[in-house]
């Protein structure tokens, strides 16, 4: 079975269905009669086994579980106080975008896990459109600038601000000052989408290797030292394989572990390198800059009906990809560079890079080709 026949199959609730063998005994005829002890002949029958999977990490979970919407909290990355962020990696996917002044913001979605903090949490940019509408549920943000009023009114997700007391409030106990003082409460988000809303799950963002698979850059990747990317100048970052953890870790320009703080109260949380199960470079092309006059020049994404290149990084390997996006509405489609193949991610959290083309990095560092196996010799 190819990659392609793979992932057809391949939802957030998958159902495998496997056939009973059905054995049909010989019935004697004349001198070779039944012997009285031999099992009679059984009807046919189907044995039918059932796996679900969550649809934004592709890990085998219980059926109906995780039969609620996401909830995606936009969230700041400047050196503005920002940092240390709080509970980054319980989200299932978190999309890197850079925004005016060269700094970057995430959009952190969550949906296995629902922490009762996270944050802190800022305003949105209309690349938040192109990014939470295919995964519909709550959009958690602080405000928005008037020019993007329309923009974000077309996203395709119930948007909550700060004027929902009960999902956002003020909290000094993490020693931030304002702005960087609002969190957000996943659960309070989910509780304030409607019934019909609160049940439906998100559709599946990407494609994952199944059990007894292996992800594609597993199998077809190259092996690498780091991942050197540079979303906005303000926080170059780079990305290295950590055997023990099974994920990529986070470090700063400096060679400093990136970290986020954990748990639910600031009294109990600890420190925690960023780490994540696969990695995503998607190498943008732009469009002219939002001019928001004093506050400068917001960059302006162009990933709706668009596809360029970038990166996949899973299980310490990396594999070239293309990229294309139908529509606002539609995910990613990965596949791998020069073919048709789509790409399967390993099961676990994945980080997306957001590359601008025209002042962003992406730089693969010690990269090495895997051997191709030896065929044995005819002494052999």
């Amino acid at each position: 079975m190819t990659h392609n026949d793979s992932s057809q199959r391949r939802s957030w609730a998958r159902v495998i269905t496997a056939a009973a063998m059905v054995a049909t005994l010989g019935v004697g005829l004349g001198a070779c009669s039944r012997q009285q002890d031999e099992p009679q002949p059984s009807e046919t029958a189907q044995a039918e086994e059932q796996h679900y999977y969550a649809p934004l990490t592709g890990v085998e979970i219980e059926q109906g579980s995780l039969d609620h919407a996401a909830v995606t909290v936009k969230i700041p990355n400047a050196a503005d106080g920002a940092r240390p962020q709080v509970n980054l990696n319980k989200a299932d996917l978190i999309y890197e975008e850079q925004v005016e002044g060269n700094i970057t913001r995430y959009v952190t979605v969550y949906h296995s896990q629902l922490p009762k903090v996270v944050g802190p949490v800022r305003s949105a940019r209309p690349t938040d459109v192109s990014v939470v509408s295919p995964i519909s549920g709550a959009f958690v943000y602080s405000g928005l600038n008037s020019e993007f009023a329309s923009i974000i009114g077309s996203m395709n997700a119930t948007q909550i601000d700060e004027n929902n007391g009960t999902v956002l409030q003020r909290d000094s106990s993490w020693g931030k000052k304002a702005p960087n003082n609002l969190f957000a409460d996943p659960s309070a988000a989910l509780s304030a989408l409607s019934a019909d809303q609160q049940t439906t799950a998100p559709a599946a963002q990407y494609s994952y290797a199944e059990q007894g698979e292996q992800s594609t850059a597993a199998e077809q990747g190259d092996s690498l030292t780091s991942l050197s990317v540079t979303v906005g100048s303000d926080a170059p970052r780079s990305w290295a394989w950590s055997a023990d953890l099974g994920k990529w870790v986070r470090s700063t320009a400096a060679g400093q572990a990136d970290v986020t703080l954990t748990e639910d109260d600031a009294s109990s949380a600890v420190s925690e390198q960023i780490a994540a199960t696969n990695l995503v470079v998607i190498q943008s092309p732009m469009g002219d800059a939002y001019n928001l006059g004093s506050k400068g020049l917001s960059p302006r994404y162009l990933l709706d009906g668009q596809s360029g290149s970038g990166y996949v990084l899973s299980d310490g390997k990396v594999i070239d990809i293309t990229w294309s996006k139908a529509d606002a509405t539609s995910p990613f489609v990965l596949v791998a560079a020069g073919t048709t193949q789509q790409v399967l991610l390993s099961p676990g959290n994945t980080w997306i890079s957001l590359v601008p083309q025209t002042n962003g990095t992406a730089t693969v560092d010690g990269r090495v080709a895997t051997p191709t196996e030896a065929l044995p010799s005819a002494a052999q």
